[in-house]
């Protein structure tokens, strides 16, 4: 018997001890397959001498009571018909019985010997040559064993000394092959009380002497192939009897003494039988009978029934009602098992499997009979996923996942709106980052599942839905609790309800990994029975094999929803502007009535339904996608709505609302504007009160700033007008109430919050707020903030006077992180851009990166460049720097750039630089740190600051053309900024050699540098709460409206040709140079003329395809080369009757040609219109030539050089004169183009590029 649960039949049942441990395991397991050990829930055969096991598997209820299976069974001993044709008297036991049968019997039947027994014992050769009896030796543990292998080892049997009645003549024996003890069957108390005295058990199975049944069905196939007398225990029904029927070795019962009840009830029981003592093995002598033939009874576990029914109608099988209801008589099991010889006679090696399913084909007419009604049932694999409310439903759920990314775009678009600032951007972005997850969740739905989209559904949704709800809950928590506090301190901290969202998030993502891990979803099938026909559907669905992942996940959010709706109704009574109520409440409500839609389209799916599955798998995705798009119609799109309706930034706003608008008509405007440029690193410690009155002057005073040598006091007022002030790691913890708590309850805050105001304040960050408000007690009420930025740890804030702020217009922001992955804002920089009089002036607040070496000094140059390149303010393009589009530009920050000690005064930056680094950085500051540091103080002390100002990094990158080309700074003339120690005076740390870290640097576009003044440079040595010293400049800055302007009352013609690039440059090795220029300009009396063919064609293909775009005149590309000349390329310019004015300016933009991607700025220069167009008063034509260096981020990208030649008469005059102009051109070409004005000519030339 063997188990078919394996498809190798290799858990052989046939050991009654292997038998019992199979029940037992095949009770408490539902499916056998999962394991290796034997297993059983039904056990076909069982003889009724075992009723005394099975009757203790009964009481423990592991099994149900025997049932009978048809069959009939008998046991005994058995020889050969050919040993019975011989000697008749063997087929009884008296023919056994007594002493003078000892030696015929041990003469007869000799006792079997192994194979490896044979060939080490016996063989001559020990088989190494093929014999009559081995081919070979045996080659494996298992075949040492073997008493017979069909064609290699005939089998042996020995005439040992235990034969030899001559030398044991009270003791010799023949060899009796006899079962296990467990066997029921008690072969040594037959032989003992019968007296069959020559036979005995000698098998290697303790404690009788016993075989196995493998050993004795190959001994008895040994005894046929060599002819041999055996005697053996054997039963019926079994393969190996009908194996040799009618042959010499067929089967004959020896006939014991006839069985009887007496005889049944004295048989030793199995662990008297397995004793090791012989006398209780022997048992008592009324138990010697011969086995009867019984009616055979099959068996069920227990659990075969119960678990059975447990299962949905479905899944139940009809094996337990079939197999209780089969019965099988001997006349079939004869059938069966004779089936496999039939074929080969030889071929002893039976395959139970193989029989039974042969003879159940045969039979499947009377087995139809005993199957349950609705069985069996076909399966139908209905797997249609290209089913069109398939594509409708991933069509949904994509179209609403783009929905809200764009949803997302326009909050980020809007976030400095009102309705935005107290929404809160951040939480309304992770709001739409969930709603975007779950809609990609609803549309893996649809799809075929596999086991990545089951275990992308079950992330994507349980993120989604956290990502949803959670933000709104904590930030409306803390709304709430900001609102209702008495206290005067409490605040909306945006920190700490990020960091409980994230906690959060961190906690959902460890149940999803330990659930991936654990019990990841899987694809499992979901079959549904059809009454009418009884088939089974089957289609395909996720789900993990515990179902307990999925209860934890539902309970959790339901517990969301159900915070969220108290929520909502404890916010119905707060201020209108933060008042979500209404949105929170709808929104609650379409949760859950979404989430009762897709509660009864998931039971639907496992309850019979007439419905397609697959459709209800659509249904569900729709749902889920639904749920999303009207969770942000309801909370997120009328945002959206009201912030584009009222698109201002609302700080500007509360700004500009604070502003007295009565007396604009006075003409204060026209004076100088007088600018304080301030910087300072905060150190990340809450500065004091008094520290930021030696930095910021009280009232704005100018008396309190010292002036440079030879300047006076600006301005009629005595204050300035416009302070900007940038500030690095101005972030910080709270100090005790013995600090500045105390002094931060002089900020304003009130016991109630009733007016947006105060609620404003209250959402944005305390130190933002803070410094805000101590700025402001400083400056005083003549003060009002005009711009206000913040980036990571760095803020950059400007404030105006009432006296100038009406002239303050088109206030624009922008900037740029640095910081790690440059996406971080740990480093960066903030851009703020503004309009005076007709002058754009610019602040560029930075902190660039830290520490010394040359990779960190190229760090900061890189940082400084992605800032003037991102830092985009001015709307005529995008790729305009900052520094190149406004008319005064100020760099402030802290630049950590370094002192530098090394030898100076080279003719090469880059050999002084990198040797300086190379040499310095790599052995001074691992070997002589201390002299450098020893060699500055010695500096410092002596004030010698000009000379250790020559070892600045940023003094030799701006001299050498390394960084911000034409920007200026001037020297320091004051001790280091950096690194202090947070005291009055200049005390230095020496874990870092002083150096000038915050610095000013400022730029003045083309023609205004005269417009520019520096007033005052100084360190504020006073400040005590950072390791920095803060640094401010005053600057005087003539407005372009107080320039004189250019009339022009007639045509003007500007001719521009002859243009060449030289060495372009963009840190891009692997780009391929296709240059063409492009030109631009801001003044609204340049118009374009044509003056080429090819200009004509590109500003029709322009028109064609981009016709909203606009048409800035360019030239042709130039394929392949960074030295680039356009020789026949022309462009032309118009000014007629209009007023040129000092702010108008011309720029020129070389642009990489990419007729698939987006083309990339090479850089670009801006030329002052009026200086271009200036000329004396009775001429009628100029010729001048621009050379200038391209820069773009502030770093040099090469340099252009054309030709503008500028007519005053009518365009025919022009194209006749252009003849005679060329003419003259080849006749002076001797003459050096010294005589005509150059534009643009640099400090440094060419070759140091």
């Amino acid at each position: 018997m063997s188990s078919f649960y394996s498809n190798e039949n290799i858990i052989h049942l046939s050991e009654p001890k292997s038998v019992w441990e199979g029940i037992k395991l095949g009770n408490n397991i539902t499916n056998c397959t999962s394991t290796v050990r034997p297993c059983v829930h039904f056990l076909p055969e069982v003889w009724p001498t075992q009723k005394s096991e099975y009757a203790v598997l009964s009481e423990e209820k592991i099994i149900e009571p025997p049932i009978p299976n048809g069959l009939f069974g008998k046991s005994g001993i058995y020889i050969p018909a050919l040993t019975a044709k011989k000697y008749p008297s063997l087929t009884i036991w008296y023919g056994l019985k007594g002493e003078k049968k000892r030696e015929f019997l041990a003469k007869i039947f000799k006792r079997p010997t192994t194979w490896i027994y044979y060939c080490t014992k016996i063989s001559r050769t020990n088989c190494l040559e093929p014999d009559n009896t081995a081919v070979r030796p045996p080659q494996s543990r298992e075949e040492n064993k073997k008493y017979f292998f069909d064609g290699v080892f005939k089998g042996y049997f020995k005439f040992t000394q235990k034969n030899n009645c001559t030398l044991n003549a009270q003791k010799c024996t023949g060899a009796l092959i006899g079962p296990p003890c467990e066997w029921a069957t008690p072969i040594e108390s037959q032989l003992f009380w019968n007296r069959i005295l020559g036979l005995s058990m000698e098998g290697p199975l303790s404690p009788n002497g016993g075989y196995t049944n493998d050993q004795r069905r190959e001994i008895w196939q040994a005894a046929n192939a060599t002819n041999s007398d055996v005697i053996m225990h054997w039963f019926e029904p079994d393969p190996l009897p009908l194996a040799f029927f009618g042959t010499n070795f067929s089967f004959k019962m020896i006939e014991l003494p006839p069985p009887n009840n007496a005889c049944f009830n004295h048989r030793p029981l199995v662990s008297e039988r397995c004793s090791k003592s012989l006398r209780e093995r022997l048992g008592h002598i009324d138990g010697s009978c011969m086995d009867n033939t019984e009616l055979l009874q099959s068996v069920f576990v227990k659990s075969m029934k119960v678990d059975n029914q447990k299962l949905s109608k479905v899944d139940q099988s009809p094996a337990y009602e079939t197999l209780r209801n089969l019965k099988v008589m001997n006349l079939d099991m004869a059938t069966i098992m004779g089936k496999r010889y039939q074929s080969d006679q030889n071929d002893n090696i039976y395959d139970p499997r193989e029989a039974v399913c042969d003879w159940v084909v045969h039979n499947i007419d009377v087995l139809k009979s005993i199957i349950p009604d609705g069985f069996p049932r076909v399966l139908v694999e209905d797997y249609e996923y290209d089913a069109w409310y398939l594509k409708m439903a991933q069509f949904l759920g994509g179209f609403v996942s783009v929905l809200a990314l764009v949803a997302l775009l326009l909050v980020w678009k809007y976030r400095k709106t009102k309705t935005m600032v107290f929404a809160q951007p951040i939480f309304l972005e992770l709001i739409l980052i969930g709603y975007y997850l779950n809609c990609i969740a609803a549309t893996l739905f649809a799809y075929k599942p596999s086991q990545p989209i089951c275990i992308g559904i079950n992330w994507l949704y349980l993120i989604g839905y956290t990502m949803e709800l959670l933000p709104v809950l904590v930030k409306q928590t803390a709304m709430n609790q900001l609102l209702s506090s008495p206290s005067e301190h409490t605040r909306l901290s945006r920190k700490t309800m990020l960091l409980k969202v994230a906690g959060v998030l961190a906690m959902i993502v460890a149940y999803l990994i330990v659930w991936t891990w654990v019990d990841p979803s899987t694809v499992v099938q979901i079959r549904r029975f059809n009454n009418i026909d009884s088939t089974v559907e089957v289609d395909l669905s996720c789900a993990p094999k515990s179902r307990l992942w999925l209860i934890i996940a539902s309970t959790y959010l339901a517990a969301i929803l159900v915070a969220t709706a108290v929520l909502a109704f404890q916010s119905r009574h707060v201020m209108k502007h933060v008042n979500e109520f209404n949105s929170l409440a709808t929104m609650v409500y379409s949760r859950f009535l979404f989430g009762g839609l897709r509660g009864f389209c998931y039971l639907t799916l496992y309850v019979e339904s007439k419905m397609h599955y697959n459709f209800l798998v659509s249904l569900q995705s729709c749902i889920f996608t639904f749920d999303a798009l009207f969770a942000m119609a309801i909370y997120v799109f009328p945002k959206i709505r009201e912030a584009m309706k009222n698109p201002k930034d609302y700080k500007a706003q509360l700004i500009t609302s604070q502003i007295n608008t009565t007396g604009s008509e006075i003409g204060v405007g026209m004076d100088d504007l007088n600018i304080l440029v301030c910087t300072g690193n905060m150190g990340n410690t809450e500065p004091t009160t008094e520290s930021m009155e030696k930095w910021i002057p009280t009232r704005g005073q100018c008396f309190r700033v010292k002036l440079l040598e030879g300047n006076r006091a600006p301005g009629s007022t005595g204050t300035f007008d416009l302070i900007a002030i940038g500030m690095q790691e101005a972030t910080w913890k709270k100090m005790s109430k013995k600090g500045s708590q105390q002094e931060g309850g002089s900020l304003g805050f009130r016991t109630f919050l009733t007016t947006e105001k105060e609620v404003f304040n209250a959402l944005e960050e305390e130190n933002t707020v803070q410094i805000r408000c101590m700025i402001g007690n400083i400056l005083g009420d003549e003060y009002i903030e005009i711009a206000e930025e913040e980036r990571g740890e760095m803020r950059l804030s400007i404030w105006a006077s009432s006296a100038v702020i009406d002239w303050v217009s088109d206030i624009k922001s922008s900037g740029a992180n640095t910081g790690i992955g440059n996406v971080l804002a740990n480093k960066g920089g903030i851009v703020v851009s503004m309009n005076y009089q007709s002058t754009r002036i610019s602040f560029v607040s930075v902190h660039l990166a830290a520490h010394e070496g040359k990779s960190n000094f190229n760090t900061r140059c890189e940082n400084i460049c992605s800032i003037l390149k991102e830092g985009n303010t001015y709307d005529l393009h995008e790729n305009l720097d900052v520094s190149i589009s406004s008319h005064h530009t100020f760099i402030l920050g802290d630049l950590n750039f370094r002192t530098s000690i090394g030898d100076k005064g080279s003719s090469s930056f880059s050999a002084n630089f990198s040797n300086s680094f190379s040499a310095n950085f790599s052995s001074n500051f691992s070997n002589g740190k201390d002299e450098d540091f020893k060699s500055v103080m010695k500096m410092i002390e002596t004030k010698d600051y000009l000379g250790l100002y020559s070892y600045d990094e940023l003094q030799q990158a701006l001299s050498f053309g390394e960084l911000l080309i034409d920007f200026k700074t001037l020297p320091c003339d004051f001790p280091p900024t950096f690194k202090v120690y947070r005291q009055p005076g200049f005390s230095y740390q020496t874990q870092r050699i002083p150096s000038y870290t915050d610095r000013i640097l400022f730029k003045s576009s083309e023609g205004l540098s005269s417009n520019l003044k520096v007033l005052a440079y100084e360190a504020c040595s006073d400040f005590i709460t950072s390791d920095h010293k803060p640094v401010r400049g005053a600057f005087n800055i003539t407005p372009n409206k107080n320039r004189s302007s250019i009339e022009v009352n007639e045509e003007l013609y500007l001719t521009i040709e002859k243009m060449k690039c030289f060495n372009l440059n963009c840190k891009n090795s692997s780009l391929i140079y296709d240059p063409y220029l492009m030109f631009l300009w801001d003044s609204s009396e340049l118009t374009i003329e044509s003056s080429s063919f090819a200009n004509g064609l590109q500003s029709l293909w322009r028109d064609i395809f981009w016709p909203n775009r606009q048409k800035w005149p360019r030239t042709k590309h130039i394929p392949k080369t960074p030295n680039p000349e356009w020789k026949d390329d022309i462009i032309s310019f118009k000014i007629k009757n209009g007023t040129v004015t000092a702010d108008q300016m011309l720029f020129v933009m070389v642009f990489n040609h990419d007729a698939i991607g987006k083309e990339r700025s090479l850089g670009a220069i801006a030329i002052s219109m009026k200086e271009l167009i200036d000329m004396p008063e009775n001429s009628t034509e100029k010729k001048c030539f621009v050379d200038r260096y391209i820069t773009r981020g502030g770093e040099a990208r090469g340099s252009i050089e054309f030709e503008v030649n500028i007519t005053k008469t009518k365009r025919r005059s022009i194209r006749r004169r252009s003849h005679v102009r060329q003419s003259l051109i080849k006749l002076m070409s001797s003459i050096d183009h010294a005589s005509s004005p150059i534009i643009g000519r640099s400090s440094f030339n060419r070759a140091s590029l």
